[in-house]
């Protein structure tokens, strides 16, 4: 950790393993580019990190980030610029690091730990999920399964607008089309504009509905002034204020919860794919009865919920 005094690198290594599991022997300038740090965080087996990164290759915002076999994005953290690259090796997640300053570290591995839910046990989850017998099935072909986290959870917000009734290629489309509006360019590329900046959006530059641009707007005047704490700590009190805005449902409330807040009871019991899969699986698509059949896949409904969202990509192919 180039840059530290020697009370500063024993402090931040002692955070590092003790919140992240990560292994601090990594961290530091690599001999072979200045510019690069590199850290590994680690997770319990098993980890299905191929369903993640085909998750996040869908939405990937262009220009902002990437998701192969590693996935790669830009980012402003303490108004510093850099970009960072993850991909799996043996049992732990390697980052690393261009830009930004080494004071970055510890927010970066929070925020990466988070999208790609390195924290989950998946033998607890699995152990409750499997007592319902249609959830069994499912776990039995993906243990490994996690929660796909947000790196910003703001611009996970704004894209749970976007894709309101509409498919996930258009959705990144319409992401897109907003960073490259609003964003900045930096030496590393295209960076997602902050909730101050679309405050201010022209709602009729986004080639969609008025009206979701409108409340794209007010999210982010929201957050902007603090009247909205997207890391509350309290997850109803953040669903009801997140439904106080108008454009935002249910649906979009849920996916917010999932996804920026990392919440595994979230459910979206009326997302089309997952009545679609519970059509098939348990023999109906009312949003209701589906509720009332997911009250034995809790606290873990986000996950249950994923299992779905996977089972019908499976079927659809």
């Amino acid at each position: 950790m180039a840059g530290l005094s020697d009370p500063l690198r024993t402090k931040l290594s002692r955070v590092l393993r003790a919140r992240y599991k990560m292994s601090v022997q990594k961290l530091g300038k690599q001999p072979d580019d200045r510019a690069t740090r590199t850290f590994r965080l680690g997770f319990r087996e098993p980890f299905d990190f191929d369903g993640l990164m085909t998750f996040f290759a869908l939405r990937a915002i262009p220009g902002v980030e990437s998701a192969d076999t590693h996935y790669r994005r830009t980012f402003l953290v303490d108004g510093e610029t850099g970009q960072f690259s993850v991909h799996k090796e043996a049992a732990s997640l390697v980052c690393r690091i261009w830009g930004g300053t080494p004071d970055a570290v510890e927010t970066l591995a929070a925020r990466v730990g988070c999208m790609f839910d390195v924290d989950a046990d998946p033998d607890v989850i699995n152990e409750r999920l499997v007592r319902e017998k249609i959830m069994a099935s499912l776990v039995a072909g993906a243990p490994g399964l996690r929660l796909p986290g947000a790196f910003d959870p703001f611009e996970v917000s704004v894209r749970a607008i976007v894709g309101q009734q509409i498919s996930v290629k258009a959705a990144t489309t319409i992401m897109g089309r907003i960073a490259q509006r609003y964003g900045d360019e930096s030496e590393y590329g295209l960076l997602f504009p902050a909730a101050g900046r679309l405050a201010e959006l022209d709602p009729k530059t986004l080639g969609m509905p008025e009206k979701r641009a409108l409340t794209i707007k007010e999210l982010a005047r929201r957050v902007s002034a603090g009247e909205l704490d997207l890391g509350s700590t309290d997850d109803d009190t953040f669903i009801e204020e997140l439904l106080v805005i108008p454009g935002i449902g249910p649906w979009t409330a849920q996916y917010i919860a999932l996804r920026a807040r990392s919440n595994a009871d979230a459910f979206l019991a009326g997302d089309l794919v997952i009545r679609k899969a519970s059509k098939a699986l348990i023999g109906t698509d009312n949003e209701k009865k589906i509720l009332d059949y997911a009250q034995a896949w809790r606290p873990w409904r986000g996950y249950a919920g994923m299992h779905l969202w996977r089972h019908a990509a499976v079927l659809k192919q």
